[in-house]
C-alpha cells in the first residue's frame, strides 16, 4: 500500500497529482499513509495544487491528512497553491483551517509568498481586508511583513 517507487512516491502521490478521486478514496480507506514524503521532499498533499480542482485537498483531508505539513523545503500547501494561482484550492485550505501564518525555513509566510508570485494583488487586498495578516519579522532577512497595504 504505501510502497515507494524510484522516485519515492507512492500510489498516493500519483493518484493526488493526477486528481483520481476513486484512486485516492480506494487507497486511503485501505490505510495509504499520507506523510509519507518522496524524492523531491513532498507528501502527497504537497501535489494536490497540480490540477485546478480542489477535489484533492478535501479528500485528502477527509481522511485526516495534515493540511499544514510542511515539505522538507518547510513549505506548506498556500505558497505551492499561491505560485499556481489557485484560488479555489486556496479558498478551500483557508475554509479546513489551514494555518495562514505559518512560515517556511526561511520565514517566509503566505503574504510574502502572495506578494512573490505573480502579483496576487487581488489576494493580498482580500486577505489584509479581512485583518488575517499581521506584523511579523522574517526571522530570514529581518524584513518587516506589513500589516496593511
Amino acid at each position: 500500500m504505501n510502497i515507494q517507487d524510484n522516485d519515492g512516491q507512492t500510489a498516493l502521490h500519483i493518484a493526488t497529482e493526477g486528481c483520481r478521486f476513486e484512486s485516492m478514496e480506494l487507497l486511503l480507506s485501505k490505510g495509504a499513509k499520507t506523510d509519507i514524503f518522496d524524492g523531491k521532499g513532498n507528501a502527497a498533499i504537497h501535489y494536490s495544487f497540480k490540477q485546478y480542482s480542489s477535489g484533492p485537498i478535501n479528500v485528502l483531508a477527509k481522511h485526516g491528512a495534515d493540511i499544514n505539513l510542511k515539505n522538507l523545503k518547510g513549505k506548506t500547501m498556500f505558497p505551492l497553491a499561491l505560485k499556481k494561482w489557485r484560488p479555489e484550492l486556496i479558498e478551500s485550505l483557508l475554509e479546513l483551517g489551514a494555518d495562514i501564518h505559518s512560515k517556511d525555513s526561511q520565514g517566509r509566510t503566505v503574504l510574502h509568498f502572495a506578494a512573490k508570485y505573480h502579483g496576487n494583488l487581488d489576494f493580498v487586498k482580500y486577505r489584509v481586508s479581512k485583518g488575517v495578516f499581521s506584523t511579523n519579522l522574517n526571522t530570514a532577512n529581518r524584513n518587516k511583513q506589513v500589516t496593511y497595504i
